[in-house]
């Protein structure tokens, strides 16, 4: 069979190559960001209702470190 004839190619190699690895895509409205591993366990304890003091002392980080994560992520 022909892998072109069935597939785009190009745009197939062109989302491969622009997709991270390693990281965990999340799709907000229209916007596509990537988030790291560490960044996507923050998140799900900030959804869980955690602040950042007490995620901070969950997962054994400072106060800064994780809120310096969610300033990347807003980004």
């Amino acid at each position: 069979a022909n892998l072109e004839a069935d597939y785009q190619v190009d745009e197939v190699d062109a989302f491969i190559t622009a997709t991270p690895i390693n990281k965990y895509p999340i799709i907000t409205g229209s916007k596509e960001i990537f988030l790291t591993k560490r960044e996507h366990q923050l998140i799900n304890l900030l959804v869980a209702g955690k602040n950042a003091k007490q995620i901070a002392s969950q997962i054994a980080l400072s106060q800064r470190t994780v809120e310096k994560h969610f300033e990347n992520i807003k980004r």
